[in-house]
């Protein structure tokens, strides 16, 4: 809804209201998808899993091609762990 008022704003002609570059947009619409596949994951499945998808360092392997510092691997490694062991205790626990 925000999105419609400041477009209808800036169709106006305003000069003393701001404007917007192609990256900015770019950016906005980047940031609106990325909250609606957020929300979509949390409603699919746990919080603990839509997190761990979301700053996994294997993204930024997979999409830059930049290597994980030692830091972030022993970060998702605790992560994995800890969802694998979650995830075995759930089963346990439904026999």
């Amino acid at each position: 809804m925000a999105g419609i008022v400041i477009w209808l704003s800036l169709r106006r002609g305003d000069p003393h209201l701001p404007h917007f570059t192609r990256w900015q947009v770019v950016g906005a619409l980047s940031y609106v998808g990325t909250q609606i596949m957020f929300i979509t994951a949390t409603k699919l499945t746990t919080a603990a899993n839509a997190i761990f998808l979301q700053y996994t360092p294997l993204w930024v392997f997979l999409v830059i091609g930049e290597a994980p510092g030692q830091l972030a691997l022993v970060g998702a490694a605790l992560v994995v762990s800890a969802l694998t062991g979650r995830a075995w205790a759930s089963a346990q626990n439904s026999r």
